[in-house]
């Protein structure tokens, strides 16, 4: 099923090869590991996303980066890539993605993601949390 994504930026590089940029405002600085440990599935995506676009025989060069914005400064973070992964993890999410929609139960993963949910009001887990 199409899936669309909001990319904060996509650069053509010199070597003709792609940049992500994921842009990342905050109110106070987060080390490279908490950026890595919440936004790096989701720049994997992303890059899986223009692997896509560009054709799964393509062998043009994706990179990624997150850059954080926050009163202490601009820090660019690279985000490491693994295709392999990215392709195991879009697996996972096809499967979960069926399970949801075909409503089965699920197992609720509650957790600070929560807060941007469109479905918070419904949902159990939150309301006990």
């Amino acid at each position: 099923f199409p899936v669309t994504i909001p990319v904060d930026r996509l650069v053509l590089t010199a070597s003709s090869g792609y940049h992500l940029i994921d842009y990342k405002v905050s109110p106070m600085k987060k080390s490279e590991s908490e950026l890595l440990a919440s936004y790096q599935t989701q720049m994997e995506l992303y890059v899986a996303a223009v692997k896509a676009m560009l054709g799964e025989t393509s062998s043009v060069a994706i990179s990624a980066s997150l850059i954080q914005i926050s009163p202490e400064g601009v820090v660019e973070v690279p985000v490491p890539i693994d295709l392999q992964k990215i392709q195991l993890q879009i697996e996972k999410l096809a499967q979960l993605a069926a399970a949801i929609t075909s409503k089965e139960s699920g197992t609720p993963n509650p957790g600070d993601h929560c807060r941007f949910c469109e479905f918070r009001s419904m949902c159990s887990s939150v309301l006990v949390r």
